[in-house]
């Protein structure tokens, strides 16, 4: 495997961990909300839960991509990323 890949591919499993643990507690604080307000942040988490789906579906191709095509790849991962970073920061911000 193309060490740059190896490295991108390491990186970008260590942010899904982080961002999984983020929304689990995310997850925790929607738990702890009162029904009224619980419905339209469960909207904002099911979006967000899609976007990770997005990314690790992502993720996987990069797995299977081969040593010429997974650049092709990098591009779409990185934008998935940026979506998912931005949805937790957003969701975030709204429950502090």
């Amino acid at each position: 495997m193309d060490d740059k890949k190896q490295a991108y591919q390491e990186k970008m499993e260590a942010k899904l961990k982080e961002w999984n643990a983020r929304i689990q507690q995310l997850k925790a604080k929607l738990d702890n909300m009162k029904a009224d307000s619980k419905i339209s942040y469960q909207e904002k988490l099911d979006s967000l839960l899609k976007k990770r789906s997005s990314y690790k579906a992502k993720l996987e191709a990069l797995k299977e991509a081969g040593a010429d095509n997974w650049k092709d790849i990098k591009t779409g991962l990185d934008h998935a990323a940026d979506g998912l970073r931005s949805a937790i920061n957003n969701i975030k911000n709204i429950l502090k």
